[in-house]
C-alpha cells in the first residue's frame, strides 16, 4: 500500500518543531534532569545534547542493544529504520516493550526510550547521521541459512527439477506446434484442457496430483506455457498459441542457453500478472485498482533469492523473513486503499494494507510462493518440497472473510526449496553450468529389419521419447510400432528433419540401424523433395471450351492463366486482380 506523507525533516530542529510539548518532554529527560517548560528551550536541550560529542556518548550509554541494532539498521538505510525489516530480523521494535505509557494528570502520554530521541517518523535526521557514524557498529546482515537434508514425513512430497527441464520444455514447444494449447481470452491464458493435456507428456507429470488440487489448474504446464509466451516462443493466433520461428528453432534444439532467455524475459514480463493465480483474492476486475508491475514484484524476489545460500533446503518461512529483512519485500497495491478482497464480499474480507502480517501473507508471500514453485521450481532452477494444500496449515485470522476456504491457494503447501547447479546459474550466482549429472542410459528401444520398433526399457521411454515414436511409426501391438512413409513424409513437411529422425532412431537404438532401414529413410529422404509448393491459385470455370481457349489465347492473360482442363482456368492468386480486369475489358463477367 502506499501512502504519500509529508517530506521528511531535513534537520534535529526541524524534526523537534513538529512535535508537541507532551511528546519533546519525555525525550528531554534522556538529555538533562531539569527542564524547562516552554517548546523552544526542550528544543534547545535536546539539540545540544545530540550536537555534544561527549553528551550525545552519555546518551548512547543509555541505549539497550536492540536500540544500538535499530540505529545500526537506520544507518545502512539512508537513516530510515524500515520497521518490517528490523521486525523480520529481530522480532520487535526497541520500543515494543509494553511500558510505552504514564499517567501525568490524569492523561496518559506516550513514554519515551533514549533511542528516540534520534529517531523521528522512523527516520534519524540527516545532520546527526554524521553524528553517529563512530559510536554505532556495522548494521548486521541477516543471516538465512538451510540444510543438506530435510525432515521426511509421510506427507512430505519432493520434486527434483533440473533433470526434465530440457524434456519439458520440448515437449511444450511441441505441445504448440502442433495446435493443442488453445487459449481463453485476451490475456492468452490456456484452458483447463489443454492444461491437463500437456501435463501428461511432462517427464514427471503435475506436482499435485489429488486431493481436490487436481481440479485446480496445473501447476508445471501452466508455467510452461506462460513463460513460452514470455520468451516469445509462442503467441496467440486466433483460440490457440502457436510457434513463432525463434519457437520452431528452440524446438528442433532445446538447450541450456534458452533456459537463460526463458528466465531473463519472465522476470521482465508484465503481461501476466502472477498474482491472479492465487486462487482466494478477488477485486482484480474494480476499477479503481492500481496495481504494481509483476516485473517490480519479481525482481525483489530474485534480489532475495542471489543471497540465499545454494544447494541447501531453505525453509520456506526462513525464507519469507529473509525477504523482509533483506529489504526485498515489495508492494501490490499503490493506491492509498485496498481495492484487493478474500472471502465473498469485499466489505468483509478487503485488505486493508496497514502493515497488518495477515495482509502480507494474503499478498506478498503468496506472491513469491507462485513465482517459486509455478515458475522457477518448473524452470528447473530451484528443487520444492511439498505438502498438498488441503494438508497445509495457513490462518488469517485478523481478515474476516476466509474461514469459509477449503484452502487459500494452490501454492500454501510449499515448504522447502532449494537452489539446485542450474538455479544458481540462472541467478547469476555461478559463472558457468556443465548440466545435470545423468546416470548411464539404457536404449530405449531396438529397430529391426522389418520396420519394426520393440520397446526395450519402458523406465526409458519418457513422454517425449514415445510422442516422437508415434509421430513416424504406428503402434501394432504393445510396445511394437512400426515405421510408416506417410507418418515421416508429413513429420517432415511440418518442421522435423531426416537427420533429427535419423539421429533420434539411432540414439534411442541397442544397435545400429539395419540396411533395409537405412534405405528406407533414404528413399523417402529423396521422394520427400520431389513436389514443391508453388503458391496458391484461383480456379474458374468458363461456360464451354471455345470461351476457355479465347481467353488463355488473349495477349494480356496468356502470361496469367493456362487450362487444367477444358473448361477450367487456373490462375496464380497473386494475379487474380489483373485476370479478374481484363476479363471484363474482353466483355465477359465473373459469377460466383
Amino acid at each position: 500500500m502506499r501512502y504519500n506523507y509529508e517530506k521528511p525533516p531535513a534537520t534535529l530542529r526541524e524534526a523537534l518543531e513538529s512535535q508537541t510539548v507532551e511528546h519533546l518532554r519525555p525525550r528531554a529527560l534522556h538529555c538533562a534532569k531539569e527542564l524547562p517548560t516552554r517548546k523552544a528551550e526542550l528544543i534547545d536541550v535536546i539539540v545540544s545534547t545530540v550536537h555534544s560529542p561527549a553528551q550525545l556518548k552519555v546518551l548512547w550509554g543509555k541505549f539497550d542493544q536492540l536500540s544500538i541494532k535499530a540505529i545500526s539498521a537506520a544507518l545502512d538505510n539512508d537513516g530510515l529504520l524500515d520497521e518490517d525489516a528490523f521486525r523480520a530480523q529481530y522480532g520487535k521494535l526497541p520500543w515494543d516493550t509494553g511500558k510505552r505509557n504514564y499517567l501525568i494528570s490524569g492523561y496518559r502520554k506516550r513514554d519515551y526510550l533514549p533511542v528516540e530521541v534520534l529517531i523521528y517518523g522512523n527516520r534519524i535526521p540527516p545532520d546527526v547521521i554524521p553524528l553517529l557514524t563512530s559510536l554505532a557498529p556495522p548494521h548486521e546482515k541477516f543471516l538465512l541459512t538451510g540444510s543438506k537434508e530435510i525432515p521426511q514425513t509421510d506427507e512430505l512430497l519432493v520434486a527434483e527439477t533440473e533433470e526434465a527441464v530440457l524434456h519439458d520444455l520440448a515437449a511444450t514447444l511441441r505441445f504448440i506446434a502442433e495446435g493443442k494449447a488453445a487459449i481463453t481470452d485476451a490475456a492468452a491464458r490456456p484452458t483447463t484442457a489443454s492444461l491437463n493435456k500437456l501435463e501428461e507428456r511432462l517427464l514427471h507429470g503435475e506436482y499435485l496430483q489429488s486431493k481436490n488440487a487436481a481440479a485446480e489448474e496445473p501447476i508445471r504446464s501452466f508455467g510452461w506455457l506462460v513463460m513460452a509466451q514470455a520468451d516469445k516462443l509462442a503467441k496467440a493466433t486466433g483460440s490457440k498459441l502457436t510457434l513463432t520461428p525463434k519457437g520452431q528453432k528452440v524446438l528442433s534444439q532445446p538447450e541450456v542457453a534458452r533456459l537463460q532467455s526463458i528466465f531473463e524475459n519472465w522476470q521482465h514480463a508484465n503481461q501476466f500478472d502472477e498474482l491472479t493465480r492465487i486462487r482466494s483474492l478477488k477485486g482484480f476486475q474494480k476499477a479503481k485498482r492500481n496495481l504494481s508491475r509483476p516485473a517490480e514484484r519479481k525482481k525483489k524476489i530474485l534480489e532475495a533469492l542471489k543471497q540465499s545460500p545454494v544447494g541447501e533446503w531453505i525453509e520456506i518461512e526462513s525464507f519469507l523473513r529473509a525477504v523482509r529483512a533483506w529489504r526485498c519485500s515489495f508492494e501490490v497495491e499503490l493506491s492509498d486503499f485496498s481495492h484487493l478482497y478474500v472471502g465473498d464480499t469485499f466489505e468483509y474480507g478487503y485488505l486493508n494494507g496497514f502493515g497488518s502480517e495477515d495482509c502480507w501473507r494474503a499478498l506478498q508471500a503468496q506472491y513469491i510462493l507462485v513465482c517459486l514453485w509455478e515458475y522457477l521450481a518448473t524452470l528447473g532452477a530451484l528443487d520444492v518440497a511439498y505438502t498438498h494444500p488441503n494438508d497445509a496449515e495457513f490462518e488469517l485470522g485478523s481478515i474476516r472473510g476466509v474461514s469459509n476456504e477449503n484452502y487459500f491457494s494452490r501454492y500454501i503447501g510449499l515448504r522447502y526449496f532449494r537452489i539446485n547447479p542450474l538455479g544458481a546459474y540462472l541467478l547469476g550466482v555461478a559463472g558457468s553450468y556443465v548440466g545435470a549429472a545423468k546416470p548411464e542410459s539404457q536404449p530405449v528401444f531396438t529397430v529391426m529389419p522389418n520396420y519394426e520398433i520393440a520397446i526395450m526399457h519402458r523406465e526409458q521411454f519418457t513422454p517425449n521419447v514415445r510422442l516422437l515414436l508415434e509421430r513416424l511409426a504406428e503402434s501394432i501391438s504393445e510396445g511394437v510400432y512400426q515405421l510408416q512413409r506417410e507418418k515421416i513424409l508429413t513429420a517432415l513437411e511440418t518442421g522435423l528433419t531426416l537427420e533429427a529422425i535419423h539421429d533420434f532412431l539411432i540414439s534411442k537404438s541397442a544397435h545400429p540401424l539395419p540396411q533395409t532401414v537405412q534405405v528406407f529413410l533414404d528413399d523417402i529422404q529423396r521422394n520427400s523433395r520431389a513436389l514443391k509448393e508453388a503458391g496458391s491459385a484461383v480456379l474458374f470455370q468458363t461456360t464451354d471450351a471455345a470461351l476457355a481457349q479465347l481467353i488463355v489465347n488473349d495477349s494480356a492473360l496468356r502470361k496469367i492463366c493456362f487450362i487444367a482442363n477444358e473448361t477450367t482456368l487456373v490462375v496464380p492468386a497473386e494475379k487474380e486482380t489483373a485476370f479478374r480486369r481484363r476479363v471484363k475489358q474482353l466483355g465477359f463477367g465473373i459469377r460466383r
